[in-house]
């Protein structure tokens, strides 16, 4: 599989991070395909993406094909993730680069495939904009993060924002690195209002990085970013229900994620 990418000399190291299940070999990165038709059109698209104010780590080619044995190559970019706990000084990077990145996918059509894998982010997020039910998951949430959800769900209402491809998962997929614009990797696509990636790395770093609320602050700029949040916080409590499905570590999701939702709340009833 090595020589299929040409770094058939290098030995692989494991790199941390994500769901850890990616390798750095020399100068490229291999990861597992999953889904083939989901790494083709993801590696056809991130090899002529552009702009400015962003990288991309660009695809490697294998024999004529994107994927290679199960696996796909990507360049390896310099740079690291950001530590979102406290007021971290990124985030007015974060907020400009995710804007870059999604102006340079405005127009893109969404692929076929998109939002009918069945995973526990299609149907949190699924959930979160009310396109499916959200009982089953209320039932297995216990009370506590049940009440949260249910409280959420009861003050979202429609948005006129347009929606169009957009990072699901970026708050954790920017790299950045001294001298360089950010690079935005592991693209998760949805079709959603772009300004949802950003209310989904805050609710993220509120909840699991010990950021501050006052993070919050430096978005302000975002439109409807407080129904967005509300949104990102049902998308991650629903997804952390069905990983959890024996009801194992609820009890903490339910813990840290009180603070974020009495916070979210406040600002949608206009109590910041």
């Amino acid at each position: 599989m090595l020589a299929a990418f040409g770094a058939s000399g290098s030995v692989p190291v494991p790199l941390t991070g994500g769901q850890g299940t990616a390798w750095r070999a020399g100068e490229i990165v291999l990861k597992p395909a999953g889904s083939r038709h989901a790494a083709r059109w993801t590696a056809e698209l991130y090899s002529t993406l552009s702009g400015p104010g962003f990288r991309v780590p660009r695809p490697v080619r294998a024999d004529g094909d994107w994927v290679a044995e199960g696996w796909v190559a990507w360049q390896w970019l310099p740079g690291a993730p950001a530590d979102w706990s406290g007021v971290s000084p990124r985030w007015g990077q974060l907020l400009t680069v995710s804007r870059a990145f999604h102006a340079a996918l405005a127009g893109i059509p969404a692929p076929s495939w998109l939002g009918r894998n069945g995973t526990q982010w299609t149907v949190g997020d699924q959930v979160a904009w009310g396109e499916r039910d959200p009982a089953p998951f209320l039932e297995s949430a216990g009370e506590r993060l049940g009440g949260q959800i249910r409280s959420l769900l009861s003050v979202l209402r429609p948005m006129d924002l347009p929606s169009q491809l957009m990072h699901g998962d970026l708050g954790g997929n920017v790299l950045f690195a001294d001298g360089e614009p950010p690079a935005v990797i592991d693209f998760s696509p949805y079709w959603r209002p772009p300004g949802l990636a950003i209310a989904v790395a805050a609710v993220d770093a509120l909840q699991w990085s010990g950021a501050d609320p006052a993070i919050l602050g430096q978005l302000t700029g975002e439109p409807e970013l407080d129904q967005l949040l509300g949104r990102a916080l049902v998308y991650r409590h629903v997804t952390e229900i069905i990983a959890r499905s024996g009801g194992t570590g609820l009890d903490a999701v339910a813990r840290t994620g009180q603070p974020v939702t009495d916070l979210v709340l406040a600002r949608i009833h206009g109590h910041p």
